[in-house]
C-alpha cells in the first residue's frame, strides 16, 4: 500500500511540474507529431483536452549512446478528464504501462544508441474537460571504456598512495 502511495505522490509532483513546463495542445488531432530535438536536457510535454483517438509521436535525437529515461501518466478523473486504453511505443516497441488507482504510467530506462529516435503515445481521451496525459524524457551519457579505465587508473593509484602513506606512519 505504501509503495502505491509513493507513486501516486510522485505522479502528482510530476503532472504539476510537466504542466509548469510543457507545450498545451488542446483538441483533437489525428497523429500529431512533436520535436524535442537534440535531448541533452529533461524534455516536458503535456497533451491536455484530448477528445477521441489520438496518436502523438515526439521525436528525439541523441548525439552518442544515453541511457534513456521516460515517464508518461495519465490522470482519470470519470466524466472530467479520461484517458481509455493508453499504450506507449519506443522506437517501435511496446513499453509496459501499469495502473495505480486514478493513475496509468509508463516509466523506466533503457540504453539507446546514437542517433534519432520517437516515442508515441496512443489512446482514447474523453470528459467534461477532455483527457490528458504528461510525459517527461531525459538522457545521460553512457560513460565511454577509456573513462572507466582512467577511473580504475585513479583509484589505483589513490591506493597505492594510501599504502605508502600507512607505512610511513607506523614506523
Amino acid at each position: 500500500m505504501n509503495h502505491v502511495f509513493k507513486k501516486t505522490a510522485f505522479a502528482l509532483v510530476l503532472a504539476g511540474a510537466c504542466s509548469l513546463a510543457s507545450a498545451d495542445v488542446s483538441g483533437e488531432f489525428s497523429s500529431p507529431t512533436f520535436d524535442a530535438g537534440v535531448l541533452t536536457t529533461p524534455w516536458n510535454f503535456s497533451h491536455n483536452g484530448i477528445t477521441g483517438s489520438f496518436s502523438d509521436r515526439i521525436n528525439f535525437t541523441l548525439t552518442g549512446a544515453s541511457y534513456f529515461s521516460y515517464f508518461a501518466h495519465t490522470l482519470n478523473l470519470t466524466g472530467v478528464s479520461t484517458i481509455t486504453s493508453f499504450s506507449a511505443i519506443l522506437d517501435g516497441r511496446a513499453l509496459t504501462v501499469s495502473a495505480a488507482g486514478m493513475f496509468h504510467y509508463a516509466n523506466g530506462e533503457v540504453t539507446l544508441p546514437v542517433g534519432a529516435h520517437y516515442l508515441t503515445f496512443l489512446g482514447t481521451g474523453s470528459g467534461l474537460y477532455g483527457g490528458s496525459y504528461g510525459v517527461q524524457i531525459a538522457a545521460t551519457p553512457v560513460p565511454e571504456p577509456e573513462s572507466w579505465a582512467l577511473l580504475l587508473v585513479g583509484l589505483g593509484f589513490t591506493g597505492v598512495m594510501a599504502r605508502r602513506r600507512s607505512k610511513w606512519t607506523t614506523v
